[in-house]
Order: C-alpha cells, then structure tokens, then sequence
C-alpha cells in the first residue's frame, strides 16, 4: 500500500491520485535489496531513490528535509468569472487566460475587421455577436480547463483534445 503526502491514506501502489484528497501521488522506483528472504509478515525490503512526480523539472527544487515527505505542487486553477470578465473588456482575452490563445486571438481579430465594417450595418452585429460569444465561451474554457486539471493533475498542453 501507498501512502498520500498530503493526507497520509491508504492507497493501492498503482494509484496515480490519492483516493481521499486527489493529489497526485508520488512515482517511487523501487529496486529489492539482496540478502536473506524477508518473513511472510514483512514486506519486502525497496529502496527508494527520493525521487518524487515531477522532479526534476526547473524551477523545481528537491525536497531539502530528509525524512519528510516531498512538497505537493498543485496547478493553478482558472476563474470562469476572471475569463469573462476579461473577454467583456476586451473580446479574446478571456480564451487566452484560460489557456486558448488561437482562440481568442481569432476572436478578436475577427471582433475588429467587424467593427471597421460596421458601416455596412451587418457586420456591426456580427461584432457584437462575436462579443456575447467571446464573453460566454471564456467562461465555459476556464471551466473544461478546470475539469482538466482535476481529472489528469496537470494543465492541459497544446496536444490535449479538450
């Protein structure tokens, strides 16, 4: 069995998230030492290498207290409210905030040709449209990118389909 640095629960060894709490568990090699065979109650004997999920990466620095356990490191979520709110000020900003930037940047290049047409009347509409939409769907974006990061434990990447 497994224990969570976070909350300190059981969990089976092949568990990626803790099944209490959800944190990510930390990934520890194993190699079984030589000698004797252990008895049948004790299991048997690992070493581990101190190497925890995500080391190394930059910017992220080993655990320095030997006998605690590794820092849990937690991705940030995004504000649905924020990603509207900034997609009302400026159409587009929302999608890149929450992690969508061909999106919003799409947006906001058609919201302008729109605008710069608007006196051929329809596209004036068209703009405002795209507005309302830009608005509604940074909300939702920050959302799925939320749902993501809850499912995987990590910020989605330009590869992920979400």
């Amino acid at each position: 069995m497994a224990f969570c640095p976070q909350c300190g629960a059981q969990n089976p060894d092949d568990a990626v998230f803790c099944t209490n709490c959800g944190v990510k568990m930390p990934e520890v090699a194993t190699t079984t030492m030589q000698g004797p065979s252990p008895s049948p109650q004790a299991p048997p004997p690992t070493m581990t290498t101190g190497v925890t999920a995500g080391y190394p990466q930059p910017g992220m620095a080993p655990p320095t207290t030997p006998g605690y356990p590794a820092p849990v490191y937690t991705v940030s979520r995004k504000e649905p409210a924020l990603a509207a709110i900034l997609s009302f000020v400026i159409t587009g900003l929302g999608q890149i905030y929450a992690g969508k930037a061909g999106k919003g940047v799409a947006l906001l290049i058609a919201t302008i040709v729109s605008f710069f047409l608007s006196f051929l009347i329809i596209p004036f509409f068209i703009a405002i449209g795209l507005w309302i939409y830009g608005i509604i769907d940074a909300y939702n974006t920050a959302q799925k990118y939320n749902e993501f990061v809850t499912r995987y434990g990590r910020a989605p990447t330009p590869q992920d389909q979400w």
